[in-house]
């Protein structure tokens, strides 16, 4: 039991990410609910700070990316879970033998120009294509190679 005091001391279990904290917190106001005591108290000292003069609220929030990590904030991380995952669902949808087969129809359907393909004859994985052409324009993967390492990670 000591030890475990010691070692949750000494060594901090797992802190709540700022943009998790400050939804939970939101909702939780919203909805007439008690947050969480790590989300509330996160959201506090930002507010707090930011009350007793320091005007930057976003980074007393822990909002505020750091120079270089616009790719590390969870909504980065959560907007390339979205991509990944249908990137996973198209190619389980593609045509072909092997997972290289289908990686490669995938990449070419990405690299595709939009008038290639028939508005009026979509096939789901075409479906799926347009959805990430829309939606992540310049961030889609440019290779079977690249497509097929996305889809084999899970």
């Amino acid at each position: 039991m000591a030890a475990d005091c010691l070692s949750q001391a000494w060594w901090p279990t797992a802190t709540v990410e700022p943009l998790d904290a400050l939804r939970e917190v939101c909702s939780a106001l919203e909805e007439g609910r008690v947050a969480s005591p790590e989300a509330a108290r996160h959201v506090a000292r930002g507010l707090r700070q930011y009350l007793d003069g320091d005007r930057d609220l976003t980074r007393n929030l822990g909002l505020r990316v750091s120079r270089g990590g616009r790719h590390r904030t969870a909504e980065a991380r959560e907007k390339k879970q979205r991509r990944d995952g249908l990137i996973r669902e198209a190619v389980a949808l593609a045509s072909g033998h092997s997972a290289g087969d289908r990686a490669a129809v995938l990449a070419a359907a990405i690299a595709a120009p939009a008038a290639d393909i028939d508005g009026g004859q979509l096939d789901a994985m075409h479906a799926i294509v347009a959805r990430l052409k829309v939606e992540f324009a310049g961030d889609l993967p440019t290779s079977a190679r690249q497509v097929a390492r996305i889809a084999s990670s899970a």
